[in-house]
């Protein structure tokens, strides 16, 4: 049967392997000028792995970056080995199986294994894994439920070749390997080998082919697109290299004069200092009637010739070329090569690892009892391959911080993105966190006089029936709340340019968020939004009015800003009272007496206005005592 499988193969590339290279009607023989080999066998790919750099790279790429992360292997138990969480209460989402995988995968090192399957697998066109469970007869098929993993050994498509092909065209295995000879490669000096050569039924063996065509069986080698290309990147490196080992000391013509006479001595000694000048025993020459002139000697810079072959070679094997090469130019691959390379990797991970490798593998083990039965189905969930480098990780968190912060200090950005789409969408973690919940106290020993409550205080001894009450709740207060005017002379020269005779003095000067005679919690009212320090600026032009304000001749500056309009809104939502109409308009009083100014004339002051901090001030019934506390202008401006 196996010749009967692989006979029509070899005539087949054998027939087109006369045809590669030929053009102009079968006269000229491209591969033949250039060197290629028409048929490439798996010496040829073997021999350019072990001694290509590049090729190397070539092979080594995809298997290294598919199983660096381990993968997370779940059932619908649950995705934790770890059976109590870190409090020791038991963890919903531990389960068995997920133990069983991850103590199995780290005792054996399942992922080095498979790495080096696959890594096999891409010099030929296949690999085998031999799985080494029971009693260690690996021809026999397995039968018994209960056989132990012993060792995992992978081999080349060389040291396994395939001895028996399945014959029958009612079975679901027809056409595929029933039994692989090993041949076991000579151990290292001192090392046992396994038992020499040895037979391997199918079932204890994981088939690895990657790049399938016509069949399951034989892949594609990773280093075939690529052979010619590799080829002539060892030319042009060997040749520049060769080419400056003898271009770069300039060779040296000696010119004999016509009329000198020379003796074949003198010939001899002069031979002599020749050589010994040119094998660097002499850095200098005696002659006479002999002239030395050193000849001009180029050397080839074989640079574009290789940038132009990795560029081959990288879209050969669907490497970008930095990635390919490491640091090109001494700079790192760019976020497009990284960001392509990572989809290629998961897009490997799902379609070849997962299924062709890793679930074959265990299946394997749970047939065989190496591990328990899953709940219901498994999964295999890779993590994403687009690892970030230390600065990268930086450069993330330094965005998502500036994100957070413009979001915490825009008020109504909850109102266009809820902070749950936020968190998912922009910041890319849980929409809710897990810090969010309130942790669970443990409960108060009613009979212990000396136990510790949630609030501090010893049971029995200074603790209140009101102070859970306090704790939860502050005292209500009425609340007058406003911001100064850091910028007051500033604006109070405006006033007197626009002829105002009477002012406010300049400590006085502030703007008004809330006024609340009606008594609540203050505590309820969330934290300020504004600047770092609590200053908030208000940036010049936009509409400004000037207008009389109440019936005690206030003379008002307004504008608009939604940061504190916002603000007002919150402070309102926390329980504060306001008796002048629904909307609130900021200003800062000018004046009290405005008498003489002709308002209509009056140009609005177009310029920044600065604010301080928020000022919370609880307004007192008697407003003497208050007046201490605010300057009598507050006091007034609270009475409008």
């Amino acid at each position: 049967m196996s010749d009967l499988v692989q006979l029509p193969a070899s005539l087949f590339r054998r027939f087109w392997a006369k045809l590669l290279g030929m053009s102009h009607d079968g006269n000229r023989d491209l591969y033949e000028s250039f060197g290629y080999p028409k048929e490439l066998t798996y010496d040829h790919f073997s021999a350019l792995y072990y001694r290509g750099g590049i090729a190397n790279r070539i092979v080594r790429a995809f298997p290294q970056a598919t199983w660096r992360d381990a993968p997370v292997i779940r059932d619908e138990a649950g995705d934790s080995a770890q059976e109590k969480d870190a409090k020791g209460n038991k963890n919903p989402k531990y389960s068995p199986f997920v133990e069983a995988v991850e103590d199995l995968f780290e005792k054996h090192r399942i992922m080095s294994h498979l790495e080096r399957a696959d890594r096999m697998s891409g010099i030929g066109q296949y690999a085998v894994l031999v799985v080494g469970v029971g009693n260690g007869k690996l021809e026999a098929a397995i039968t018994a439920a209960k056989q132990p993993l012993l060792y995992l050994a992978p081999y080349s498509e060389k040291s396994a070749t395939i001895a028996e092909w399945e014959k029958d065209t009612t079975s679901e295995r027809y056409g595929l390997p029933l039994v692989y000879q090993v041949q076991q490669p000579n151990p290292v000096a001192g090392g046992v080998s396994m038992g020499g050569n040895f037979r391997a039924h199918y079932s204890r063996c994981i088939h690895v082919a990657e790049l399938i065509e016509e069949n399951e069986i034989f892949g594609v080698p990773r280093l075939m697109a690529a052979f010619n290309d590799l080829m002539d990147l060892s030319k042009v490196t060997g040749a520049g290299a060769e080419t400056f080992w003898l271009n770069a000391r300039p060779g040296v013509n000696f010119s004999i004069d016509k009329d000198a006479s020379i003796s074949e001595e003198d010939k001899a000694a002069m031979k002599t200092q020749v050589e010994e000048f040119t094998n660097q025993l002499r850095r200098y020459m005696t002659t006479q009637g002999v002239t030395a002139q050193q000849l001009n000697a180029m050397v080839a810079d074989p640079k574009p010739n290789v940038e132009t072959l990795l560029q081959l070679i990288a879209g050969a094997t669907g490497i970008p070329q930095r990635i390919l090469a490491g640091s090109e130019r001494g700079q790192l691959s760019s976020d497009q090569d990284e960001n392509n390379w990572s989809e290629r990797i998961d897009e490997r991970r799902k379609n070849f690892a997962g299924p062709m490798m890793l679930r074959p593998f265990i299946d394997l083990m749970i047939a065989t009892g190496n591990l328990p039965n899953p709940k219901g189905e498994y999964w295999i969930e890779w993590p994403a391959s687009g690892a970030l480098s230390a600065d990268k990780m930086a450069d993330v968190a330094v965005k998502r911080a500036q994100a957070i912060a413009s979001y915490a200090n825009s008020p109504a950005a909850e109102l266009v993105v809820p902070k749950q789409e936020f968190r998912k969408d922009i910041l890319g973690i849980e929409p809710e966190s897990e810090y969010d919940e309130a942790e669970e106290l443990d409960p108060i020993d009613e009979t212990d006089p000396n136990a510790i409550d949630q609030f501090g205080k010893t049971r029995g001894v200074d603790q209140t029936p009101e102070d859970e009450e306090v704790a939860a709740n502050a005292k209500p207060k009425p609340l007058y709340v406003y911001r100064k005017v850091l910028n007051a002379d500033e604006i109070l020269k405006w006033a007197k340019a626009q002829g105002f005779k009477s002012t406010m003095p300049a400590d006085e000067l502030h703007v008004t968020i809330a006024y609340s005679p009606k008594p609540f919690d203050w505590m309820k009212v969330s934290d300020e939004f504004g600047e770092v320090d609590g200053k908030l600026t208000i940036t010049p032009g936009g509409p400004r009015v000037v207008e009389p304000l109440g019936p005690k001749g206030a003379i008002v500056l307004m504008f608009n800003s939604w940061q504190l309009t916002y603000r007002h809104g919150r402070i309102r939502e926390a329980g504060a009272e306001w008796k002048y109409g629904d909307e609130y308009q900021p200003h800062v009083t000018i004046t009290y007496d405005g008498a003489g100014v002709d308002l209509d004339k009056i140009e609005p002051y177009a310029g920044k206005i600065e604010l301080g901090p928020e000022m919370f001030v609880e307004i007192e019934k008697d407003w003497s005592d208050q007046v201490k506390e605010v300057s009598a202008q507050i006091a007034r401006e609270a009475r409008i």
